[in-house]
């Protein structure tokens, strides 16, 4: 995916949290509700706990989420009260055609306002089972501790007993095919990776266990660790006498990292340098101003996978006689699965 795309990716975002922001006293209120399941092993210890549970949230654009769920069954709902959607997006809501079918065509906004619910969503559950699960020490919870809200039923009436499905999203995340077949050409390549030594940085287990994450923000967080991590490896490996320079003094910015150092000792700079760099800047506010930044899930898929193929790139430069290396490292192609 082209830089230009993700820049877009992430103005259409933030453009659309400041025109609901900007409008939500003008703006038709909708009600939402969603199911979601608890991530977590059964527990005995618990078996008493059948009762269900309600907690109120306060949700970015200061509209309030109900959450309901029952701990033993592992289940709950969550509703979203008066939340502000465009009359171009409840237009189409209210649609009579199958929005299943016209998925493709949604408004120019709609998008990103779908994303916004699901966000709001997925944000309340996950606030009030990390109370539960921290505050309570309920370390049987996973660190995803409910399945991820990508569908929501909603009503223009709290109380309406008929609640219309949301339109449907096209299930999938974007990611990096580079898989290849195991077959015996394969292991033989393998086996020449292993007799030359060749150790996988072990910033892959950062942008793995991204690309595994469902929450956008520790998915964005655990990719540009990944990023930081690989590219000093990279250096080191290329260059020894750097890991002193590298390990002990204050990191410069990737922007120095994937840009002149890369340039002066892996031959070339990276076409993802810049991307990088303002992803780290991101994840900063992340992690020090939570309240007030936040990423969609798409945005964090296209960033972790900007990310992996920056990395990849890094082998082929280190390792060129190495088949394996070289072939991944061309690797540029999105898809959704």
């Amino acid at each position: 995916m082209s830089k230009k795309k993700s820049k877009a990716n992430n103005t259409a975002s933030q453009s659309s949290v400041e025109v609901i922001l900007e409008n939500k006293e003008i703006w038709p209120k909708i009600n939402i509700c969603a199911e979601f399941k608890i991530n977590f092993r059964h527990n005995p210890d618990h078996a008493n706990e059948v009762d269900w549970y309600r907690l109120d949230v306060p949700t970015y654009y200061g509209n309030m989420a109900d959450v309901r769920f029952g701990y033993f069954e592992g289940k709950g709902v969550v509703q979203l009260y008066d939340f502000p959607l465009s009359p171009k997006a409840l237009e189409y809501m209210n649609s009579p055609t199958d929005p299943l079918l016209n998925f493709l065509s949604f408004p120019p906004d709609f998008e990103s306002t779908y994303q916004s619910i699901c966000l709001e969503l997925n944000s309340a559950v996950r606030r009030v089972l990390e109370y539960v699960k921290f505050f309570l020490g309920r370390y049987e919870i996973s660190d995803e501790v409910a399945s991820e809200i990508s569908t929501f039923t909603w009503a223009m009436d709290r109380n309406s007993h008929e609640y219309r499905h949301s339109p449907g999203k096209i299930s999938g995340k974007i990611g990096v095919n580079f898989q290849q077949e195991l077959n015996h050409d394969i292991r033989l390549k393998l086996q020449h990776g292993i007799n030359e030594n060749i150790q996988p940085f072990f910033a892959m287990r950062h942008i793995y266990r991204a690309i595994q994450e469902k929450n956008p923000k520790f998915k964005w967080i655990d990719a540009t660790i990944a990023a930081e991590l690989a590219i000093k490896e990279a250096l080191i490996r290329k260059e020894p006498k750097l890991a002193a320079l590298i390990e002990h003094v204050p990191s410069p910015p990737l922007s120095k990292l994937y840009g002149e150092l890369m340039e002066i000792y892996l031959g070339r700079r990276s076409e993802f340098c810049k991307i990088l760099n303002e992803g780290a800047a991101i994840r900063n506010k992340l992690i020090h101003q939570p309240l007030e930044h936040r990423v969609t899930e798409s945005q964090a898929e296209d960033y972790a996978g900007q990310v992996l193929i920056a990395i990849n790139e890094l082998y082929g430069l280190l390792y060129p006689d190495w088949e394996v290396a070289v072939s991944v490292a061309k690797v540029r192609h999105f898809f959704h699965f």
